[in-house]
């Protein structure tokens, strides 16, 4: 099995990443559709294969980032650091299952600017008010510092499910709530690292949910990302991304 991982060095700078709102028509786009050259976006392209055995078999990633000298690599109950120069598999990062250090899942929630992901040790971490806790690590594994993700109930006595959240700043999260029920008033919430809700903001998208035998549900319909230095927002079966601006 080969892990392949390409770097791309990124020609563009922070002022090509702020620009007024701006509006694609999908369609026609696709209709005029072409070749867009590797050279439009980047200006150097680096292969590099990692190495992979039996204490290193690599899946889908949930997020792959680069340190330096290491590569992180995060996916389904894996988590890698190999060498950035040649691919060499190094240590692998605490592990999956229920023991007093490991971990219950990886997540792709990423802290750009002290570059530190975010494991849940659900498990067997709780805090005072039994909130599942996050664990903060650095690249090689230590830990930085601890995130309560909040379990949160509107006025109406409805439970809030947050599904995903992200980094604003050192102290301050955005949260996803998942509308399972297809009737929560709530869309979007901040919370501090203990776990305390800062504020909630309004869900316009609601739905009558049928009555059915089956279904699926999505744990990743809110996604949070870095462009820059602007965090942003897009939900599953909608045509808008969001900036997110928090004073």
């Amino acid at each position: 099995m080969i892990g392949l991982i390409i770097l791309f060095q990124s020609c563009m700078n922070k002022e090509q990443l702020i620009s007024p709102i701006e509006k694609i028509d999908l369609y026609k786009s696709y209709q005029n559709r072409g070749e867009v050259p590797v050279s439009n976006i980047a200006s150097d392209i680096e292969y590099i294969r990692l190495e992979t055995g039996e204490e290193c078999m690599l899946n889908d990633p949930h997020l792959v980032n680069v340190k330096d000298s290491m590569i992180l690599f995060i996916g389904f109950r894996k988590l890698y650091v190999f060498s950035r120069h040649t691919g060499k598999f190094l240590y692998e990062i605490s592990a999956y299952g229920r023991g007093p250090d490991e971990y219950s899942h990886t997540t792709n929630i990423y802290d750009e600017d002290k570059d530190l992901f975010f494991v849940s040790y659900n498990f067997n971490k709780r805090d005072q008010n039994n909130f599942p806790i996050y664990y903060a690590h650095d690249f090689t594994g230590e830990i930085v510092k601890s995130v309560s993700k909040p379990i949160l109930f509107n006025q109406e006595g409805d439970e809030l499910p947050i599904s995903r959240f992200w980094p604003l700043n050192d102290s301050i999260y955005i949260g996803y709530v998942n509308n399972m029920s297809g009737d929560l008033p709530e869309r979007i919430v901040l919370f501090d690292q203990d776990g305390k809700l800062l504020k909630s903001y309004p869900n316009y998208n609601t739905y009558k949910k049928e009555e059915t035998r089956s279904f699926v549900i999505s744990l990743n319909k809110g996604k949070f990302f870095n462009a820059g230095d602007t965090v942003r927002f897009y939900e599953e079966h909608t045509d808008t991304i969001f900036n997110i601006n928090y004073h």
